[in-house]
């Protein structure tokens, strides 16, 4: 809440780089896609709050980054990933330090032993910046639409 100063006039909010927000989310769905095709549990946890959550269709939700690394490190071990795309299609910037964004996925993944699939989805993602001024998730929500098989 800002406080009027005399007068009664309220001061001016600071102006938002909102291209430079959106950027920022970017190079974090960037990190999460390349840390998935490479298996990098470590890159793939640097981008989430140590409090952070994510919440996935059909199981229990994550919560805290040790979690969130653990769940990606047996998920990096059971499948190797080609593809992994997370496409914006809205963003809010509420300020400075919080954003809200929300888009398609598409990731390819092929289990061990198993065959290619293509899944579809939707997500949405709280994003904040933290007293080091980096940008991280702090809340991640995602689920499938559709699976699609290649053939073998």
């Amino acid at each position: 809440m800002r406080l009027p100063v005399q007068g009664g006039a309220t001061p001016p909010s600071p102006a938002i780089d909102t291209a430079l927000v959106k950027a920022a989310l970017a190079q974090i769905w960037n990190t999460l896609g390349t840390a998935e095709e490479t298996g990098d549990v470590a890159a793939f946890g640097s981008v989430f709050h140590d409090n952070a959550r994510i919440d996935g269709q059909g199981g229990a939700p994550l919560a805290g980054r040790a979690t969130i690394e653990g769940k990606a490190r047996q998920s990096f071990g059971a499948r190797k990933y080609h593809v992994m795309d997370m496409i914006p299609i809205g963003t809010t910037v509420w300020d400075s330090t919080a954003a809200y964004q929300y888009g398609t996925l598409m990731e390819v993944h092929t289990p061990h032993g198993e065959k290619t699939r293509t899944e579809y989805g939707r997500w949405a993602g709280e994003v904040v910046r933290g007293a080091d001024g980096q940008w991280r998730v702090n809340h991640l929500i995602a689920f499938l639409d559709s699976t699609r098989y290649a053939a073998k």
